[in-house]
């Protein structure tokens, strides 16, 4: 009898289970949303600083969501780039809380810096004017404080954002997300909810947003000049007695009150930007005796650093005790300018230890200058990224729709002219913002001189 022949059975395909759905659905009923890492959309997300040479050194400016920090020594012009940040945030309508525990506000400068004012908002009659149901304005999307206590700036920081909704990605669109709100409720206030990605995300009432941006952007200026409530002291039986001496009180302070800000901060899309003074141990005979005050909580809660640090003029720019002089563009003055290097020391979405340099205009013709100046933060892009070369007594200008060879007078010009619209400096923000910017500074050897 014949032995039956063997049937090979058919390989089965290989499989493989729809992680992306299993993740997708995980994350929307946990409440996690994945988040776009392309640089393009981070930077269309940022707040800028107003300066382009600031936000290509940290990746595009101050991210929302993140803690971001500026430290160094007087003079270097971390209360400018706070102020500028401020004016860019106006101008897209995000909305800027600004704590001033140093007095650093100067209506006057802050106006010629670009934030809008209404009128002296440290006068008196004018802060009458200004005051809403909703408290005091200092300017559109402006809130101006200046508390006597950290606990009190870091307890309205909390409980602000904590009252805010949350701010999610789905399906590429961003929405708020009002968890304690039920549909009803949301009907009767006339909120526009998106129906279908509610039912489909479950919990709370989806509205949707105009895109990723931050819901607001605080500011504290400084750090350093925050003082605990039981470092002032208090009154007692109408006499005052002065308060604890005790060691490390701020460096508590904010030990207790940061985990809570910086745990909400993400979901919230809060972005907060601290200034801090740069201080030395006495006494330290190895190692680097320079600090920031506020201990290591604040230091490992920083996604970004940044030193800035007032220098004399880089090598190739004449000056005498670190102040440049140069003709005005129209040549009917003269400006001066002050110089400053940052670096960038901690950078969680993006690489660290980069470098840019700033030129602070603070006299404009025998007139109080505006704090920030094109001309230098144009020329310093351009050259970073690689669309700028010496040819000569002149420059080539190599940047797609704005290629030309000028001379030094010319380039200032074609910044500050008027009837030359800002064309140039508009080009390079264009650029930046794209992320084409990014790249062509990836692939341009940079140097430490300005």
């Amino acid at each position: 009898m014949a032995a039956k022949k063997k049937t090979e059975d058919a390989p089965v395909a290989a499989w493989s289970p729809d992680y992306d759905e299993i993740d997708e659905t995980i994350s929307q009923s946990v409440g996690l949303t994945p988040i776009s890492l392309s640089r393009a959309d981070h930077v269309k997300d940022c707040v800028s600083t107003g300066l382009l040479a600031y936000d290509l050194a940290v990746g595009g400016g101050f991210s929302p969501g993140r803690f971001c920090g500026q430290y160094g020594p007087e003079a270097g012009g971390k209360s400018t780039a706070c102020a500028s940040s401020i004016a860019e945030s106006q101008k897209r309508g995000i909305r800027s809380i600004f704590f001033d525990h140093e007095g650093s506000a100067d209506p006057g400068y802050w106006g010629r810096i670009g934030i809008q004012l209404y009128g002296d908002f440290k006068d008196e009659e004018a802060q009458k004017e200004a005051k809403t149901s909703h408290g005091f304005n200092a300017g559109p999307h402006l809130r101006y404080y200046a508390p006597d206590s950290a606990e009190k700036t870091l307890k309205f920081i909390s409980r602000l954002m904590h009252s805010y909704p949350d701010k999610r990605q789905y399906n590429d669109q961003w929405y708020y997300v009002m968890l304690d709100m039920t549909q009803k409720e949301a009907k009767d206030k006339n909120i526009p909810f998106d129906l279908k990605v509610t039912r489909a995300c479950g919990g709370g009432i989806w509205v949707p947003a105009e895109d990723g941006r931050a819901q607001a952007v605080i500011y504290i200026d400084s750090i350093a000049a925050m003082k605990p409530e039981a470092l002032i002291g208090e009154k007692k039986k109408g006499e005052w007695k002065d308060g604890s001496g005790a060691q490390a009180l701020l460096a508590r302070t904010l030990s207790v009150h940061l985990a809570g800000i910086t745990s909400a901060m993400v979901e919230k899309r809060f972005t907060i930007v601290v200034t801090n003074q740069f201080r030395e141990k006495p006494g330290v005979t190895y190692g680097d005796p320079g600090y920031a005050p506020g201990g290591n909580a604040l230091a490992h809660s920083h996604d970004n650093r940044v030193k800035l640090t007032k220098r004399a003029c880089p090598a190739g720019w004449s000056g005498k005790a670190g102040i440049q002089e140069e003709k005005s563009w129209d040549g009917k003055g003269t400006d001066r300018y002050t110089f400053s290097c940052l670096k960038s020391e901690k950078a969680k979405d993006f690489m660290p230890h980069k470098q840019a340099w700033v030129r602070w205009w603070f006299d404009s013709s025998g007139a109080p200058g505006p704090g920030i100046d094109p001309v230098f933060d144009t020329f310093q892009y351009l050259k970073m990224t690689g669309q700028l070369s010496k040819s000569g007594v002149k420059f080539q200008i190599e940047l797609p729709g704005q290629e030309r060879e000028v001379s030094t007078a010319e380039f200032k010009a074609l910044v500050l002219d008027p009837a030359n619209k800002d064309a140039l400096r508009q080009a390079c923000w264009t650029q930046l913002q794209e992320g084409d910017g990014f790249q062509r500074y990836f692939d341009t050897t940079q140097s430490d001189t300005a």
